[in-house]
């Protein structure tokens, strides 16, 4: 049977028919794609073919075709959870940097800042930015250096107190079946820490960057202290 190609509206196909092919054994057909992403048939043939038109796809056989990843596709694309950007015609699309890619680039250039310094840098939205601010945090990456105040102007400063590699965390939420909880996910290390409100890990992890950010501070005035002599010469 040959699907209509159309171009759907649907924004969740791209990620999840791309993963679907990754762990695939064998090549698939669309309607074996269908029933693993619950995409509408339309939607994976038009991708299919736009991903066979820029050489990330191969089809093999007949009634039904198959699709496979070709072994470029799988090596070119830094993160396998989602497949390169391309146009219609098959060229390639530069991905854009998300407000919180961009947000974690600028918090680790800056290291210590305030939210003002850190909106110019990244170029992001307010509103992203202090979001991003509390989740690292809650998840023991940022510590509050100085806390700002509406009475005279200031801004609170924070510090990076862990820096675990260039790609930026991402937050998704879960559900347990006792209550949805808000993780922090590090694809540099792997971590996936609970950030829920309330969530006993966010308290000890605020407190460990904390506690970070004051040793640090004590060995900084140690090193700066002036040396005192005591007693004299014989």
């Amino acid at each position: 049977m040959a699907w209509r190609l159309v171009a759907p509206n649907h924004g969740e196909v791209e990620a999840p028919l791309w993963r679907a092919m990754l762990a695939a054994p064998a090549p698939m057909s669309v309607s074996e794609l269908h029933h693993a992403v619950q995409a509408h048939p339309n939607a994976i043939a038009h991708r299919l073919h736009r991903w066979e038109r820029a050489g990330l796809v191969c089809r093999q056989g007949a009634q039904p075709v198959r699709f496979s990843l070709t072994d470029s596709a799988r090596a070119a694309n830094d993160d396998q959870r989602f497949p390169p950007q391309v146009r219609i015609d098959g060229a390639a699309r530069p991905r854009r940097r998300t407000q919180r890619a961009r947000l974690w680039s600028a918090i680790r250039v800056l290291r210590r800042f305030n939210l003002p310094e850190l909106l110019i840098t990244s170029g992001a939205t307010r509103r992203s930015a202090e979001d991003m601010i509390n989740c690292l945090q809650r998840a023991g990456y940022l510590a509050c250096e100085s806390r700002g105040s509406a009475m005279n102007g200031s801004w609170s400063v924070y510090r990076l107190v862990r820096s675990t590699g260039p790609r930026a965390p991402s937050v998704s939420w879960r559900d347990l079946g006792f209550g949805r909880r808000r993780y922090l996910i590090d694809p540099n290390c792997g971590d996936s820490i609970d950030i829920s409100p309330g969530a006993a890990g966010a308290a000890l992890n605020k407190a460990a960057s904390d506690a970070a950010l004051n040793k640090a501070a004590a060995g900084a005035a140690r090193t700066s202290a002036p040396t005192a002599t005591f007693g004299g010469e014989d």
